[in-house]
């Protein structure tokens, strides 16, 4: 397992934060190698919600992960476990109230299997970049948005 991790202050209430980042539908406006994500299980987000989800790697290689969620505290944390032949890992999303504002982290341990063990230090280099560029995409995006907009959680 590899580990890696990210955190960024975010200026929104946590409850704004966490609705809108546990939505995985919501990746394609934040996480730009995300190119689509299906809710699979009907109802409220809780442990047991299963998504698919088909991401760009190192911008070219397409990789289909099957997301279950495997703990989930509302406005606290959600940790889920995806399946990927190429790229399963386990990851942790946490948002803690920092004054009137939202510390977002990730944790996630990764398990690279096939080509991506074999650029294993390209691979690392590309997610730390990445987790820079997409958090800050996240953060103007969120602190961009009205104050009285709707951040709803998933349905």
């Amino acid at each position: 397992m590899i580990p890696i991790q990210h955190s960024i202050v975010i200026q929104r209430p946590r409850d704004e934060v966490f609705n809108f980042v546990i939505n995985f539908e919501n990746d394609r406006h934040w996480w730009k190698p995300v190119i689509r994500t299906e809710k699979l299980t009907p109802g409220d987000m809780r442990v047991g919600s299963e998504f698919r989800q088909e991401t760009k790697v190192l911008g070219v290689l397409t990789v289909y992960n099957h997301l279950k969620v495997t703990e989930y505290a509302p406005f606290d944390y959600v940790r889920y476990h995806t399946e990927s032949a190429q790229l399963p890992f386990d990851l942790l999303y946490s948002f803690t109230p920092t004054g009137d504002a939202t510390t977002f982290t990730l944790e996630a341990e990764l398990s690279p299997k096939g080509i991506l063990r074999v650029v294993l230090p390209i691979l690392m280099w590309s997610l730390n970049r990445e987790l820079k560029t997409y958090f800050s995409l996240l953060k103007s995006y969120l602190e961009g948005l009205p104050h009285d907009a709707s951040i709803s959680p998933i349905a």
